[in-house]
């Protein structure tokens, strides 16, 4: 179960008459994950129980992660990896949006904590949820902390 809720717009609405999107939900998920050899498959169906817009409520993604070889960089141990993620919802006929990445974790002592480097892409409906009739493409950078 997961709440989303944004006013996006709301200075927007304030100062040039714009009418603001509400958008606020409430959502059951179910996500299920393998990891296969050196890969991590893992995917999800949801729905929206409680919604504003009233929207069609079905939703599904799959994502397939791949942690390549390791070498060390000094006393670190460095990990190539790279994945794909794909969802579609029923709100957008059911367009499948596709992130993909590539990248390189450094490994903490601990096994568990690290900090990687990856090149993302992404193609298709907006991530800002408002504006989810809207697409969008982009390639970017992440950087991630994992305590």
């Amino acid at each position: 179960m997961f709440h989303e809720n944004s006013h996006l717009g709301d200075e927007l609405a304030e100062g040039a008459g714009i009418t603001r999107l509400d958008w606020t939900r409430e959502v059951a998920a179910l996500w299920v994950g393998r990891r296969l050899g050196a890969f991590y498959l893992t995917g999800s169906a949801s729905r929206v129980l409680q919604r504003e817009p009233h929207l069609p409520p079905l939703a599904a993604a799959l994502g397939l992660d791949w942690f390549g070889p390791s070498f060390g960089l000094g006393a670190i141990p460095v990990q190539l990896i790279a994945g794909v993620f794909g969802d579609a919802a029923e709100q957008t006929r059911w367009h499948v949006s596709v992130m993909g990445r590539i990248g390189l974790v450094l490994w903490g002592a601990d096994g568990r904590r690290s900090l990687s480097f990856s090149l993302i892409g992404y193609d298709g409906v907006s991530l800002q949820r408002q504006f989810f009739d809207q697409f969008t493409r982009y390639l970017g950078g992440e950087l991630r902390i994992d305590l």
